[in-house]
């Protein structure tokens, strides 16, 4: 009895830490994370997203529409794990532009 316990707290401390470890360093449940930058280069919208107010929006989409990609803004207040989802969505997006245009982009 006493060893079906001691696993027991250990399963359940285990999937407490990694279900922590997913939300917190990688942003796997926010809407930004790099499973829905892969769902979204398939359904052909490619954006990039960015934190805060743009500083040269007339350049940026200038940039943008060179490259057949968006920039999509979500405001100044953002959480950790939001921005560790945007981190690794934007990541895949870079791969992906760097495969389809080399490089120099």
């Amino acid at each position: 009895m006493k060893r079906k316990l001691t696993y027991g707290i250990l399963t359940f401390v285990f999937v407490v830490l990694f279900y922590l470890g997913l939300k917190l360093f990688f942003g796997i449940f926010t809407p930004y994370n790099f499973w829905t930058a892969k769902q979204d280069i398939a359904n052909n919208k490619v954006q990039i997203i960015a934190v805060g107010l743009p500083y040269y929006p007339e350049v940026e989409q200038r940039l943008a529409n060179n490259y057949g990609f968006n920039f999509k803004y979500i405001g100044c207040i953002a959480t950790t794990e939001l921005l560790n989802g945007i981190k690794y969505y934007n990541k895949q997006v870079e791969n992906y532009l760097t495969k389809k245009y080399g490089a120099h982009f």
